[in-house]
């Protein structure tokens, strides 16, 4: 509703519009990552915390913008645009900060988990590798594919084409 009002509205009613919507998106998007480190497990800090205390005051600004989009006045409007403007600035940059916080968490995560991933990968391969060496080697390592006591190999192909 808020996004339908600010696309019909002009003029400064419609920047304090503009206003509420990036407040609420900023704050939408703070509350996502919040919850997301959550969900990941990883270490969340003092974020939960400091996200509660940046949607209060996200809370008392949005209720100082919908004070002015009720203004009569354009010249008041005007005048107390920029400053709405610049706490609206102030929250979204500080959400932005913390779901940077939460991506490098995230991302410290995943780099170790990959490396750890990683380096068990490396250690089946080796142990698959020796697995194959030590059948070649109990095979006689003739090279053949066929398995020992079958005499030729169309024994097993008949069937497999069956």
């Amino acid at each position: 509703m808020l996004r339908s009002r600010a696309r019909i509205s002009w003029g400064p009613k419609h920047e304090v519009l503009k206003l509420q919507l990036r407040l609420t998106d900023s704050l939408d998007s703070g509350q996502a990552a919040v919850d997301l480190a959550r969900r990941s497990q990883g270490p969340l800090g003092e974020l939960p915390r400091l996200f509660r205390r940046i949607a209060c005051e996200g809370v008392a600004l949005q209720s100082q913008l919908r004070l002015l989009t009720s203004e009569t006045d354009p010249a008041v409007l005007a005048e107390m645009l920029p400053a709405a403007g610049a706490r609206v600035d102030q929250v979204a940059q500080v959400v932005r900060r913390l779901r940077s916080a939460v991506s490098a968490g995230l991302g410290d995560l995943t780099d170790d988990t990959l490396t750890t991933l990683h380096s068990d990968v490396e250690l089946e391969v080796a142990a698959l590798r020796a697995g194959v060496d030590e059948l070649r080697s109990l095979n006689g390592n003739d090279g053949s594919r066929v398995p020992r006591g079958t005499e030729s190999g169309n024994h097993l192909s008949r069937k497999s084409a069956s």
